[in-house]
């Protein structure tokens, strides 16, 4: 993605959306967010969600696994904290893009998340 000063007023409060950008590019590129005149950045969602060797589609990441850990295609947490910390060094507010209650349908591979399990059924 290429940024050009003319994509912002110094004087707004624009906001960078850095739609599916690994961590560590988001800090590389700090000082030329800032330098743009960009205010803020808004990063994908950070939680735990499905990786791969060859990389994963866009929405894997509004499926997390774990709302508690940072881990996912685009860095884990020490990747994020870095980021969250670069961004901070020169001036600029992060804003996470997160749908809680979106979780990873994990039914097939943890039949600890399949309900109404067949116990459960027995039961009615």
């Amino acid at each position: 993605m290429n940024l050009h000063k003319s994509d912002c007023h110094e004087n707004s409060n624009v906001i960078l959306h850095a739609f599916d950008w690994a961590y560590s590019q988001v800090a590389e590129r700090a000082e030329t967010i800032r330098r743009l005149g960009y205010k803020t950045v808004l990063v994908s969602p950070p939680m735990k969600s499905f990786t791969s060797s060859n990389g994963t589609q866009w929405w894997q990441r509004y499926q997390p696994q774990d709302y508690r850990v940072i881990d996912n295609q685009l860095g884990n947490t020490k990747d994020f904290v870095h980021m969250v910390d670069t961004l901070k060094q020169h001036g600029l507010w992060v804003y996470v893009d997160v749908v809680f209650n979106h979780m990873a349908n994990e039914s097939s591979t943890r039949l600890d998340l399949q309900y109404p399990s067949q116990k459960d059924m027995l039961n009615y």
